[in-house]
């Protein structure tokens, strides 16, 4: 292929990624072109070719180039490869909801999810995605918890009747109550710890507590 063809198709990619979805299929393969392009809008990587989504090498240096989540628009294989699912969640640990269930049951790459999800800006969590089993392991949904309280919502039914689990919960971010178990919606500390994080959590107490004075008291702030 002209070199000449190949820089301006950089070019074009380099301003806008999603470019790359008009080019000729020679281009989609050329991995100058590619990397260009997912440099500058990581979702751009769907438009490549076949030939690069199923190469672990190209994956890795798209993931050094962009962020981890371009591993979403790769092939079955590599969505299932250990060392690239590593790289690309410590990239950006959002990277592990796209990964393969072979890889969904490995305690270490859900770990490794958990720690570099820890900041005050997240509004997910890996536990919506991992293994089930990993749903009722107290550990793993009490760092969860700890990352993003909402992430109770996708643990298990015996967790959610947990009353230290939904407390941290509930102290953190008061919606929490509306996935505590009936039992925990019912129990009055619990309650006036949610409706004192946030007085809106009334709404998910139970019938009894809706009209309990100090409650109310509590929520009226």
């Amino acid at each position: 292929m002209e070199r000449t063809k190949i820089k301006a198709a950089i070019k074009k990619v380099t301003k806008l990624g999603s470019e790359l979805a008009d080019l000729d299929k020679e281009l989609k393969d050329n991995e100058e072109v590619v990397l260009a392009a997912i440099e500058n809008h990581p979702p751009s990587f769907r438009y490549a070719s076949d030939r690069l989504k199923d190469d672990a090498e190209f994956i890795r240096r798209a993931i050094e180039v962009s962020n981890g989540t371009v591993i979403g628009f790769a092939s079955d294989k590599i969505l299932n490869d250990r060392e690239c699912a590593r790289m690309a969640i410590e990239a950006s640990w959002t990277a592990y909801n796209y990964l393969g269930d072979s890889l969904k049951s490995d305690r270490e790459l859900l770990q490794l999810a958990l720690d570099n999800s820890d900041n005050i800006f997240s509004n997910d969590t890996p536990l919506q995605s991992c293994d089930n089993k990993f749903k009722s392991n107290r550990d793993i949904v009490n760092q969860a918890i700890d990352n993003w309280a909402y992430a109770i919502m996708y643990a298990s039914d015996e967790l959610k009747d947990d009353k230290e689990l939904i407390k941290k919960a509930v102290t953190s971010i008061g919606g929490a109550l509306e996935y505590a178990s009936d039992r925990l919606k019912d129990d009055k500390e619990i309650v006036l710890l949610a409706v004192k994080s946030n007085s809106d959590a009334l709404e998910f107490a139970s019938a009894n507590l809706k009209k309990d004075k100090e409650v109310l008291q509590a929520a009226e702030g």
